[in-house]
């Protein structure tokens, strides 16, 4: 399993190179500029998005059109994941984000290495730790003290995120304990 630490280093890298500095994170723009086009498609329900490597010259990322905003910009940062960390070939389907490579049901738990490492990007790109600091201290300064829940809120508008990952996200910084 890639450590976190290492998938950190390939966002910020990616971040720094993209000249990205503030949420949110354009994830199509960010797909496009390194030659991946995004396909909005009609899928079943339960398949959040695939990312399409049979002609490597030519990646495309296939979005589930039906589901929310913010769960489509998951799904796009969660196959950037696997594009930069996997270099996958053929095609890679996500069924509510959990790979299922023709698998069986439990293809949807998270328990395979890969979807974690892709999930744990798509929080790193989405939702940097330097930019939720710069933010929470800013919202700090203007309010002095702030409802857990009344941030959580904000952040997950300012990142264009649900507010699940948002929370998750900001537990796993330390930053809040529920």
């Amino acid at each position: 399993m890639i450590p976190t630490a290492k998938i950190k280093k390939v966002v910020e890298k990616i971040l720094e190179k993209s000249n990205i500095s503030s949420a949110p994170v354009e994830v199509e723009n960010l797909a496009k500029e390194v030659g991946i086009e995004i396909i909005k498609a009609e899928l079943p329900h339960d398949i959040s998005g695939a990312i399409d490597m049979e002609n490597p010259s030519r990646p495309r990322i296939l979005i589930n059109k039906d589901h929310p905003l913010v769960r489509q910009r998951f799904s796009i940062a969660h196959e950037l994941g696997h594009f930069f960390l996997h270099k996958p070939d053929g095609i890679h389907i996500d069924k509510n984000f959990s790979s299922i490579f023709l698998r069986n049901e439990d293809s949807s738990t998270a328990l395979y290495p890969i979807e974690i490492e892709a999930n744990k990007f798509a929080a790193l790109l989405l939702m940097p730790e330097k930019f939720l600091v710069n933010s929470i201290r800013q919202k700090l300064q203007e309010e002095r003290t702030i409802e857990i829940s009344t941030l959580i809120k904000n952040l997950k508008d300012q990142f264009e995120v649900s507010e699940p990952a948002m929370k998750f996200r900001l537990q796993n910084l330390g930053i809040i304990n529920e």
